[in-house]
């Protein structure tokens, strides 16, 4: 089951740069910036844009450029996929305030982790491999 961390439409302020749009009875799919074109075309209302935050983590550019402009006529969900929590390496500071940054600057509708999110990720990263696809955390 994912942990989800709602900003309901209802808390919208003039201090808000994106229009505060809900999720509720919208479909969720993944956004890619290579698709920009098409999503624009299609000109559809009814969905929103789940985002992995770690493809979002530079300073800019195209990926940027492209996810601001869904995020003027679209609600997102901003995804955290390498928070490695059940690590045993202290938590990455610079990556979570990277991840705090997004969604600051985008401000999503949805911010959600999966449990498998809780996982030995920073282990890997610590035996020089680097992997997305979560391993359990070892209960003792």
């Amino acid at each position: 089951m994912k942990r989800l961390a709602m900003r309901p439409a209802a808390q919208a302020s003039a201090a808000l740069r994106f229009p505060a749009y809900s999720i509720a009875g919208r479909v969720g799919t993944s956004f890619k910036h290579e698709h920009l074109q098409a999503i624009l075309a299609d000109g559809r209302r009814d969905r929103f844009f789940e985002v992995r935050a770690e493809n979002y983590m530079g300073a800019g550019g195209p990926p940027h450029a492209a996810l601001s402009q869904i995020r003027q006529d679209h609600p997102v969900s901003l995804h955290g996929v390498c928070m490695s929590i059940g690590g045993q390496q202290p938590l990455d500071q610079a990556h979570l305030q990277r991840f705090k940054a997004l969604v600051d600057r985008y401000e999503p509708a949805l911010v959600a982790w999966g449990p498998g999110r809780l996982s030995l990720d920073h282990w890997f990263r610590f035996e020089q491999r680097k992997t997305t696809t979560p391993s359990p955390i070892p209960i003792a």
